[in-house]
């Protein structure tokens, strides 16, 4: 059951449900209710959330099915997580302005890091 695979990923990433609770954004209710079953349906930010923080397989949380982190093991990337939960907070016009943003520092690092290596040592 889902609130039994949260529970196992709280455990392993050692924190607590009022943690997760604040690091979402939402009332300490929020995983104590799935936790005790209430709230069998969380969103899929939750869902975005663990697995870009932890690593953790959103098919085995929703589902079971799987392993509980990715093929790399856990991870605990919070700047990564919260700069998701702000940019998904964010008007659709913004998130656009925003995806085009990361693109174009995306291009320009990768260029760098091409013309660094096909310099002669």
């Amino acid at each position: 059951m889902l609130q039994e695979r949260v529970r196992a990923v709280l455990a392993a990433v050692k924190t607590n449900a009022g943690r997760l609770s604040d690091e979402l954004g939402r009332s300490h209710n929020y995983v104590h209710g799935i936790l005790d079953g209430k709230n069998q349906n969380p969103d899929d930010s939750f869902f975005e959330y663990l697995h870009i923080r932890y690593n953790v397989n959103i098919e085995w949380l929703r589902y079971g099915v799987g392993e509980m982190f990715g093929s790399d093991g856990m991870k605990n990337d919070y700047p990564a997580a919260m700069l998701v939960k702000k940019i998904s907070a964010l008007s659709p016009q913004h998130k656009v302005l925003m995806t085009e943003v990361v693109e174009a520092l995306y291009l320009k690092e990768e260029a760098e890091r091409k013309t660094e290596q096909s310099k002669p040592e």
